[in-house]
């Protein structure tokens, strides 16, 4: 049972940990990474701008190399712009740690700044102008390249999608951006030359075509709004008239001089570049932006996921000390399971290899005398041998058995089982079985007391169904005393008459003076007399009738019935009758036991009002027929039923004529009639004037 605690607290303790753990671990090493990230970023800018300066000396120290006119001042101009990038890119190097940059970052950019030490050796060669421009372009485009993918490097350490986007954008448009350049001093080249060479064309052609692939690579990654920023620019008249140059040269006809002005060229191509630096500086602030962003958010929530691994640890310690507990309590775990666990294990022959102490226990032999001998020693054998050849044949399919088994112990007792025999393997390799099973003897004991139970109980459910007719007998013997003093109500007026009549009879035959007119008036008197007594018989024998089956009948009819019997004595205490019948369909039902219910009922009201002596006392008898329903409702002004008497009034015995000696099966027997046999509803409530029970019927199509 402790096992069963401990291990699920365990297990969320672990999982509580780790995930707390990792959450907190997570959220630092973003912290730590944008930071990084961050430092890196603006690496790339001061790499950017070395990439820019470089760009700009070797498109001028190509046009010096090529325009004789060319001012020399501006080249050194850019020459000193250049280094003076270059000492600032070491200078930030120098005033931040190292840790804050990846080491591969670093190395690569040691590398290329070492590459670039003979620069001023490329510059004098330039300045004396004994250098091909194949190898300017050359030698600028080979550093560029190699700083341009230590910032497409960067991206990759990027963790978060919008700005790893953002920076791949950002890596593909510098990629962009300097093959505009190398398109500026390729042109230059072009331009000055006598003639237009396949192989210069071709250059030109696939350069152009690199263009065209970073541009596409950098529209596919950036942003939304970078792209609605960078549109105004790409819409620039300068962009336009530099497509229309190099169509012009791409038009050009092998062995003839491109027909394109020097300067045209110079001033849109640098103003395209102008353009494509100015988006360089909003990329870089953006991808600068974003990172703050996030860095804040995860700033922000670092002191959650702190508290949390606080938490973690605490959790972890408990989990410790549970586990600690739990190992110091294996050794008496495992003997209990030995003791009171029935295991077994056996090859694939089905020989023991291994036995419990509680399995040695059920079955009466030793652990000893169990030890390789096949699992059927224990075998009982009334056992049906087509279980045992399932079993064998599930296990040796590779699935697990469930079944009940009976065994025999070694004294020959038996005992029942529930057993669970699976496949053991090892390595793959399927090397036996084993078995768990669970004592079910009290269990199968339990069963056959539970079938004895259920002959029991049903003798009593019998009994009670019979008790259930003896109160409805009660309740009709009740009823019927009642309703014997009904009957000497209404005969007292026709037998009174009858005896009237024959009294006169007699007189007159003694005085001699009957004549036949009044002999045939006084016996059609007592004629009409005896027909209204046989009448009343005949209600009264119809009510106390045994129904078997249902017959078709309507409220009214059932309504009418019972006032034939009860009518006279509720009239002759003046209580008005009022009907208010709006629905004469039938239905199907045992009118009879309806009858009573409905008797019981207007007797109950009548009796409420002639002990309350209610001024102008009435009952109201309504029929109608709402959602396929036959509602009776029947309400006097009696002041209706106690509050606290509302929920107990159907109760078996209960009465509020304990003074008036009431049985309390009345009502009982009502409800269980209208519900049990009739399947309809019979409930209570009170109105403003008195009480009102509601009879609910189904209709005739429900009830067929």
């Amino acid at each position: 049972m402790k096992l069963k605690i401990i291990a699920p607290i365990i297990i969320l303790a672990l999982l509580f940990t780790l995930i707390t753990g990792s959450l907190f671990t997570n959220r630092y090493q973003e912290q730590n990474a944008l930071l990084k990230l961050k430092y890196e970023l603006m690496l790339a800018t001061k790499i950017s701008q070395l990439t820019h300066a470089l760009q700009k000396e070797r498109s001028l120290s190509i046009e010096f190399n090529t325009h004789k006119e060319f001012n020399k001042n501006i080249l050194d101009t850019q020459y000193i712009q250049t280094n003076k990038t270059i000492q600032n890119l070491n200078q930030f190097l120098e005033e931040n740690n190292k840790e804050n940059f990846h080491l591969t970052i670093l190395n690569n950019l040691d590398k290329t700044l070492g590459n670039m030490e003979d620069i001023n050796d490329i510059r004098t060669l330039i300045d004396k102008k004994n250098i091909p421009i194949k190898y300017i372009l050359s030698y600028y485009s080979e550093i560029n390249k190699s700083l341009l993918n230590i910032i497409f490097q960067i991206s990759k350490y990027s963790k978060i999608p919008i700005i790893t986007h953002e920076l791949i954008a950002y890596s593909h448009f510098l990629y962009l951006k300097e093959y505009v350049s190398i398109e500026k001093a390729l042109g230059i080249k072009l331009i000055n030359s006598d003639i237009m060479s396949l192989e210069n064309k071709l250059n030109f052609h696939n350069l152009l075509i690199k263009e065209e692939m970073h541009k596409e690579l950098f529209f596919k990654y950036a942003s939304q709004d970078t792209l609605n920023y960078c549109h105004q620019y790409f819409k620039n008249s300068s962009i336009t008239k530099v497509k229309q140059l190099r169509n012009k040269i791409l038009a050009t006809i092998k062995n003839n001089k491109i027909a394109i002005n020097m300067d045209s060229w110079l001033f849109n191509v640098s103003a395209q570049i102008d353009i494509l630096t100015n988006i360089n500086n909003y990329l870089a602030n953006q991808i600068i932006i974003n990172i703050q962003k996030e860095y804040e958010i995860i700033e922000n929530n670092l002191f959650i996921f702190t508290l949390l691994s606080l938490l973690s640890i605490v959790v972890f310690i408990s989990m410790i000390i549970a586990m600690v507990r739990l190992i110091q309590q294996e050794k008496n775990l495992q003997k209990l399971i030995d003791k009171y666990v029935i295991t077994s294990t056996t090859d694939l022959k089905g020989n023991i290899t291994n036995v419990s102490q509680a399995f040695s226990d059920i079955s009466g032999y030793s652990k000893s005398e169990l030890m390789g001998k096949p699992h059927n020693i224990v075998r009982d054998p009334s056992m049906p041998k087509k279980i045992f050849k399932e079993m064998w044949h599930t296990i040796q399919n590779n699935e697990t058995w469930y079944g009940n088994i009976k065994n025999r112990n070694k004294d020959g007792s038996f005992y029942w089982v529930y057993a669970i025999i699976s496949p053991i393997y090892s390595y793959g390799k399927k090397i036996g079985y084993s078995a768990i099973r669970q004592d079910i003897t009290s269990k199968k004991e339990i069963l056959e007391l539970n079938s004895q139970l259920e002959e029991k109980i049903s003798i009593e459910v019998e009994k009670n169904r019979q008790k259930d007719k003896q109160l409805i007998e009660q309740s009709r013997l009740a009823q019927m005393g009642e309703m014997l003093s009904m009957i000497a109500h209404q005969w007292r007026q026709p037998l009174n008459a009858i005896s009237f009549s024959s009294s006169g009879l007699e007189l007159k035959a003694q005085l001699g003076k009957a004549d036949p007119e009044l002999i045939l008036e006084l016996s059609k008197n007592i004629s009409n007399n005896v027909q209204y007594l046989s009448r009343t018989i005949d209600d009264f024998k119809d009510f106390f009738k045994q129904q078997k089956d249902k017959e078709e009948i309507s409220f009214t009819q059932v309504i009418e019935k019972t006032l034939n019997i009860i009518s006279p004595s509720i009239v002759s205490k003046n209580i008005e009758i009022i009907k208010n019948f709006t629905t004469d369909q039938k239905f199907y039902t045992y009118h009879n036991e309806l009858q009573q219910v409905i008797l019981n009922i207007l007797q109950n009201a009548e009796d409420i009002l002639t002990d309350k002596n209610i001024e102008k006392p009435y009952i109201r008898i309504s029929t109608s027929l709402k959602d396929n329903e036959y509602i009776l409702e029947i309400e006097d002004n009696g002041g209706g039923v106690k509050v606290e008497d509302l929920t107990k009034i159907f109760n078996p015995y209960f009465s509020t004529k304990l003074e008036k000696e009431g049985t309390g099966l009345g009502l009982y027997m009502s409800k269980m009639i209208i519900e049990d046999h009739c399947l309809g509803k019979l409930n209570v409530k009170n109105s403003s004037n008195g009480a009102i029970f509601q009879i609910k019927l189904q209709t005739l199509e429900d009830t067929q």
